[in-house]
Order: structure tokens, then sequence, then C-alpha cells
């Protein structure tokens, strides 16, 4: 009788905590689509600027390279970050001293070579 009790009660307490794992589970699940909602909320800003090359440096990554400008119109130094699979079309366009028109993305923490009206 005594392992019957005892068993119903361990038995209990594992369905209650069970539950509680459930509602747990249910209450990350439905927070999840908020943070999927923020993230789908980030919009790509493109901008289009007239740009003089300062210099083009290599990064530690073997795929980019950092290229710094000045804004001709804000005054403004930046850098934007090129892609390996745009150096060979994009580079020799990219020369040092020279001013162009740069279509940049903005991304969350640098900027990124879209195009370049020659």
């Amino acid at each position: 009788m005594k392992k019957n009790e005892e068993v119903k009660a361990k038995l209990a307490k594992f369905l209650l905590l069970v539950g509680k794992g459930k509602e747990i589970a249910k209450e990350t699940a439905s927070s999840s689509p908020q943070s999927f909602k923020k993230v789908s909320q980030i919009e790509r800003i493109k901008q289009i600027i007239q740009a003089k090359i300062l210099s083009v440096k290599r990064t530690r990554l073997a795929d980019l390279l950092k290229v710094f400008y000045l804004n001709k119109k804000s005054q403004t130094r930046g850098y934007f970050l090129l892609n390996s699979y745009q150096k060979p079309n994009v580079l020799p366009n990219l020369n040092v001293g020279s001013t162009r028109n740069i279509c940049l993305v903005n991304g969350t923490k640098q900027q990124f070579f879209s195009r370049m009206k020659l």
C-alpha cells in the first residue's frame, strides 16, 4: 500500500513538472516570433554617394577588401567592404584619388559595395 501511494505521489509530481515544462515551452515559442519580426523589420538602406577613393586595404579575411573614401557632399570619411567576387570587375576602376558614384548598402555595422556608375 505504501509503495502505491509513493508511486502515485512521484507520478503526480512528475506530471506536474512535465506540465510546467509544456507551459515554459509554449511561452518561449510564443515569444520567438517577436524576435523574427524584429529581424524582418531591419531594412537594407541603399545610398548613392559621390566618393573620392582614399585607399584600399586588405582585411584579415581573405575574401574582403576595405575601401576608404571621402564623401564629396558631406565631407565625411568612411569605408565600405568589397567582396572577392566583386574584385575583378570593380577593383581596376577604384584607383586611389579617383571620384566615383557608388551605391552602398548599409548593414548593421558596416557598409557594403553594391554597384558603381562609371
